[in-house]
């Protein structure tokens, strides 16, 4: 019955271990310490998922943060890729992703397609972020502009000031 228990207490914290709810984690790179975002969706009419990975050290922000996001929509929905960024609204002000790349569009469905892109927060966008009591994000494509839910965002960024405070 002891060894029972003993495998069952063990399953039970290796399973508690895996399940995690955090939202962020540091990882060391060749280039020192980062924090990474885990993938976050953000729903909306155009719902988009991403993360962010910032560099640090002794628990500061030292520079710019890569921000890597996905979209999934009708084939025909965007037409410019070029015009696509997200847009970032906080306490004192707004700002956009900067040196947006394609990485690639997938096929998903038949009428679906993936667009994931990397693009930058400067160092004073990335602070003020981490800073503000309020976040908006939205989605820039071909003119128009998409709210999304910035909740699960919000959660997962007082998550990683956390790692950093």
């Amino acid at each position: 019955m002891k060894k029972f228990l003993l495998i069952l207490l063990a399953s039970l914290l290796i399973l508690s271990s895996c399940s995690t709810t955090e939202k962020a984690y540091s990882f060391v790179s060749s280039d020192g310490i980062r924090v990474f975002l885990r993938p976050v969706k953000l729903s909306g009419e155009v719902p988009v998922t991403l993360d962010m990975t910032i560099p640090t050290e002794k628990s500061k922000i030292i520079g710019d943060a890569t921000l890597n996001y996905s979209i999934i929509t009708k084939r025909s929905a965007i037409k410019d890729i070029e015009s696509i960024c997200l847009v970032f609204s906080i306490d004192d002000g707004s700002f956009e992703t900067e040196n947006n790349e394609l990485l690639f569009v997938e096929g998903k469905r038949k009428d679906e397609i993936e667009i994931r892109l990397t693009s930058t927060l400067s160092l004073s966008s990335t602070l003020s972020l981490m800073e503000s009591n309020r976040v908006e994000v939205t989605l820039k494509a071909d003119s128009f502009t998409y709210s999304l839910d910035s909740t699960s965002f919000i959660s997962s960024l007082d998550n990683t000031k956390s790692y950093l405070l």
